[in-house]
């Protein structure tokens, strides 16, 4: 029994030797090379429902960088996925409403060159994400979620469409 252990004992000291210890490793960053805004990145599996087995990286923005992302019109596209009443309502300057099961169908004919920026109202939070997957999944490789929605994007002051009642 002793002659196992030590046996067993030196057999791992023996693998670890040639092991770099995780204070020698080199830092991994994993923001490194993501545009200026994104503060920080969600990993989601595909769902199995789309047939996808690879990670997607869904990005998040924020407000400020959003709005300064809005300024090339030309290269963005923002996406409410929200209620269709909810978007009429209130909604960020430009944006347009797609279901999420239409997301495929109504962007067919884009450019997937294009940033694609999806939000909701907070508690949409997980529809805009599944969203969000959907686009990199037909080829966007530009995704981002705008997180807190029309609320904090209206109270902000940022220019809306809609009558906003709330």
């Amino acid at each position: 029994m002793k002659v196992e252990k030590k046996i067993i004992w030196l057999f791992g000291l023996t693998a670890l030797a040639g092991c770099d210890w995780p204070s020698d490793q080199k830092k991994i960053d994993h923001n490194d090379g993501l545009p200026p805004g994104v503060k920080h990145i969600d990993e989601i599996r595909s769902k199995a429902e789309f047939g996808f087995s690879k990670r997607i990286l869904v990005k998040s923005v924020r407000a400020e960088d959003l709005r300064n992302m809005l300024r090339r019109p030309d290269k963005v596209k923002v996406v409410s996925i929200s209620r269709f009443e909810d978007y009429k309502n209130c909604r960020i300057r430009g944006a347009v409403s797609i279901a999420p099961e239409k997301i495929l169908d109504e962007v067919a004919e884009w450019s997937r060159d294009l940033e694609v920026v999806v939000y909701g109202l907070l508690a949409d939070l997980d529809k805009a994400k599944d969203a969000a997957e959907i686009f990199a999944n037909a080829g966007f490789s530009q995704v981002f979620v705008y997180e807190p929605g029309i609320f904090e994007w209206f109270s902000k002051g940022f220019k809306v469409d809609g009558p906003c009642r709330f």
